[in-house]
């Protein structure tokens, strides 16, 4: 008779826990630690690449931000510039000026790089007046939990309601990079 294979218990144990969804927040833990740690060091230098590899140091993105804020057709509280689209995920460099709406986001989560400024961050909860379907906006998030944010990274996963909350004393500077959840 033959004896089940040594591994196959733990090979049935991985394959249980690392689904992709699993997979994809480790994904999301990693880049946002690499992030972090470009954010730290503010001299870094962008250098053009074939490859499509782009850098941003602290410094560039503000002076990107303060930009499109002088923009003439820079209008309403919130402005975004978009620094790289690929197929998957999409990075955007936003500015706000007062609090958002309420979201949720069915199909992706949010992976925020805090630039400059600060804001409060309410996650969980309901959201108000909610509309749509997959991407839905609200009034606001109710009985959700409130963070401080200021430099540095925030991870929101898929189906999490939660809304930006500005003092509106200065922007919130930040990079936004969707990840679509499979």
């Amino acid at each position: 008779m033959n004896a089940p294979h040594p591994f196959l218990p733990l090979r049935t144990f991985m394959s249980k826990c690392l689904t992709p969804r699993v997979l994809a927040r480790k994904r999301v833990a990693l880049l946002a630690v690499a992030m972090s740690l470009c954010f730290l060091t503010s001299n870094v230098r962008s250098y053009p690449q074939n490859s499509g590899v782009a850098t941003y140091s602290r410094k560039e993105l503000i002076h990107l931000a303060r930009q499109m804020r002088e923009r003439p057709d820079s209008t309403g509280d919130a402005q975004n510039g978009l620094l790289e689209r690929h197929l998957d995920p999409i990075t955007v460099l936003a500015i706000r000026t007062k609090s958002g709406r309420a979201e949720f986001h069915a199909a992706s989560a949010d992976a925020f790089f805090v630039v400059q400024g600060h804001a409060a961050l309410i996650t969980g909860g309901t959201i108000i007046n909610p509309q749509g379907t997959g991407e839905v906006r609200g009034d606001s998030v109710q009985g959700g939990v409130r963070a401080e944010l200021r430099v540095g990274v925030v991870h929101i996963p898929a189906e999490t309601p939660h809304q930006l909350l500005l003092d509106g004393t200065d922007p919130f500077v930040y990079v936004l990079i969707k990840i679509p959840v499979r």
